[in-house]
């Protein structure tokens, strides 16, 4: 049988970790950013208005997620 169990680190350079859902999080983020931004032409948004959009939205994620892990402890 196959018994390959990937390591949650892909980076590790003394106290700073690179983890593999940390990297997937900002590629996706970094995607729907540019995505956002090939689309604003067609409903008539400016980049400014899509670069705050992403800073709140980054910004809500990152304590959205701090949150549902501190409650459920």
């Amino acid at each position: 049988m196959i018994s390959f169990i990937p390591q949650p680190i892909i980076l590790q350079a003394g106290p700073i970790r690179v983890y593999w859902y940390g990297l997937l999080n900002f590629l996706a983020f970094w995607q729907a950013y540019f995505i956002s931004l090939k689309r604003a032409k067609k409903y008539n948004l400016s980049k400014d208005d899509i670069y705050d959009f992403s800073f709140w939205l980054i910004l809500g994620g990152l304590i959205g997620a701090r949150l549902y892990h501190v409650f459920p402890n």
